[in-house]
């Protein structure tokens, strides 16, 4: 159920993305990671994308 709703989050988040919705975007991801912190897609994109501040990308560990 976990890694449903976190693919889910992240599907939404690629949607975001492809609108152009930068901000709705990093919310579906981070909301994916806290969901499932195995989801590799979403931290991908947010590092990736640079979507995540240092502060962020340094607490992802606590929030999972």
């Amino acid at each position: 159920r976990t890694q449903l709703t976190a693919s889910a989050a992240h599907l939404r988040g690629l949607i975001h993305l492809h609108m152009k919705a930068n901000d709705l975007a990093k919310e579906a991801f981070m909301e994916a990671l806290s969901r499932d912190v195995k989801c590799f897609e979403a931290f991908e994109m947010l590092v990736g994308g640079e979507m995540m501040s240092n502060d962020e990308g340094e607490s992802l560990p606590e929030r999972a």
